[in-house]
């Protein structure tokens, strides 16, 4: 009987040892620290538009920021819960974000691209050879689809347009049309059928159709360079690069290719026009060569070569 009740007594005693136990950790906050919120890490690669590993771009999370090693990578660590905006940046490239969401205790990996910045073309436009006071151009033509096309034209001017000779060449390289012009006066061969004289209301007819063709072709590659060098990411289909130092026609010259595609009733037709630019001297930034090519959806090529020679050269032109 007496174990009985002493068994009970110890019972009690063990059971109010532990309430009062419960009772002053409630109380207290016992020593047991409270538990962190679960953070995670964000890892971030950035690449190149060719896929290869961008080191040094920096990198940020709101409001951190780091820069990526070797690899392209970064880690920001410890990154609470929340929605983020990452952000990558470098010299010579287009940045690149993307937003997150972030959840408790999940790491996650986020890719960027950064698109290497178009080379901004640092030139003046072209000058119009018509402000020279004399040149030499040869305009050779060559066609896949129309031989009987081919063709050469040399062009001489003098005296700022006042002197000028035309002589036009067929295939063969037999002269065709030959027109010396002074002033008001001209003389005109067609085959080589001796000369005759062309009078003075009628010389502008006979050597406008040739320049204007000269000029239209030297007008559209340098529309094109004018309208695109500076701003190569424009709405239109062409683009403009530097290509390297070359000497052209004996001058020193800047070579920059445009590269083109259009489209017509006829197909699609794709462009390259090639431009040396002359880079020193009295000359600068005027052609001194232009090839032109074209190609149409049925494989026909056509190819313009314009050469300019012999800047402010007296060209001696006189009547025959």
């Amino acid at each position: 009987m007496m174990k009985g009740i002493y068994a009970k007594k110890i019972a009690a005693l063990v059971l109010s040892i532990i309430l009062v136990s419960f009772l002053f950790v409630g109380c207290s906050g016992g020593n047991t620290a409270p538990q962190k919120p679960k953070t995670s890490n964000i890892m971030v690669i950035v690449r190149d538009n060719s896929g290869n590993a961008l080191s040094g771009a920096t990198v940020s999370l709101d409001s951190l920021s780091g820069e990526t090693d070797a690899s392209g990578k970064y880690v920001f660590k410890n990154v609470k819960e929340g929605n983020y905006t990452v952000k990558s940046e470098k010299d010579g490239y287009e940045s690149d974000e993307k937003d997150i969401s972030v959840s408790a205790g999940k790491d996650q990996t986020v890719n960027l691209v950064l698109k290497k910045k178009e080379q901004e073309v640092q030139v003046e436009p072209l000058k119009d050879i018509s402000k020279i006071k004399s040149y030499r151009s040869t305009v050779t033509v060559k066609s896949t689809s129309n031989p009987a096309d081919n063709s050469k034209i040399v062009i001489e001017q003098d005296d700022y347009g006042k002197k000028q000779l035309i002589i036009v060449y067929d295939k063969d390289g037999k002269k065709t049309f030959e027109i010396y012009v002074v002033g008001d006066k001209a003389k005109v061969s067609q085959d080589g059928n001796g000369w005759m004289e062309v009078p003075g209301a009628m010389v502008g007819q006979f050597t406008q159709n040739y320049l204007n063709s000269f000029k239209s072709f030297q007008s559209e590659a340098l529309e094109k360079y004018n309208g695109w060098v500076k701003t190569p990411e424009g709405t239109g289909s062409y683009t403009v690069e530097p290509s390297g130092n070359e000497v052209a026609n004996g001058y020193s010259a800047v070579k920059y290719i445009i590269k083109g595609k259009g489209t017509s009733s006829s197909g699609t037709e794709t462009g390259l026009i090639t431009i040396w630019v002359i880079d020193k001297g009295p000359y600068k930034d005027y052609v001194t060569r232009i090839v032109i090519q074209a190609r149409d959806s049925s494989g026909n090529n056509e190819t313009i070569t314009i050469d300019t020679t012999d800047f402010g050269k007296d060209m001696g032109i006189k009547l025959p």
